[in-house]
């Protein structure tokens, strides 16, 4: 009978220990999907910089096109002028 105690016991202890790892294996969880909402608000972070930033890259880029083939006028006109 004490022996069948035991084993009650031990039981209900490994019911406990049981139960507590369910509730940091749900905390945990919870955490690392937290975790990934972040991770996924700064991908979307960087992809509207790395869109802003290509979009500025081709604005001056046209500038740069522009300016190049204003100085080739003027170059022309000059050459044209002496």
């Amino acid at each position: 009978n004490e022996r069948q105690n035991q084993l009650i016991n031990i039981n209900e202890r490994q019911k406990e220990e049981l139960i507590q790892l369910e509730k940091e294996k749900d905390a945990t969880i919870e955490d690392l999907n937290r975790q990934i909402e972040v991770y996924k608000d700064q991908v979307r972070q960087f992809s509207i910089t790395i869109i802003q930033l290509e979009k500025n890259f081709g604005e001056e880029q046209e500038k740069r096109i522009k300016l190049q083939a204003d100085f080739d006028n003027l170059n022309k006109n000059d050459k044209g002028i002496s």
